[in-house]
Formats: structure tokens, C-alpha cells, sequence
């Protein structure tokens, strides 16, 4: 369970930097998206962590 856990974590974090480093126009509209598609996948790996912070016994942040 751990390990797959992790595994979504690093899936979660390579987004992140895809989205991160892709070329964006200049709309403003490509940023907004961009910037909420980043925050959806950091709460999303903030919960991932919290999964194996508690399947190893340690206190979640």
C-alpha cells in the first residue's frame, strides 16, 4: 500500500513539474488554468503524504 502510495505521490509530482515547465501562451485564462491545475495536485500529494504519514505510524502535518 506504501509503495503504490509513493508511486502516486512521484506521478503526482512529475504533473506537477510538466505543467510547471510547459510553455504557456499568453492568455490569461492557459495561467488560471495552469496555476489551479498545480494547486489541485499539490493538495492532492498533501494528502497522499497524510495516507503514508499514518500507514507508518507517524503523526500527519
Amino acid at each position: 500500500m506504501i509503495t503504490a502510495l509513493r508511486q502516486q505521490r512521484a506521478a503526482h509530482l512529475a504533473n506537477v513539474q510538466q505543467v510547471q515547465n510547459s510553455p504557456r501562451k499568453f492568455i490569461p485564462q492557459d495561467a488560471d488554468r495552469a496555476e489551479r491545475t498545480i494547486a489541485t495536485l499539490n493538495n492532492q500529494i498533501a494528502e497522499i503524504d497524510g495516507q503514508i504519514r499514518r500507514l507508518e505510524g507517524r503523526p500527519a502535518l
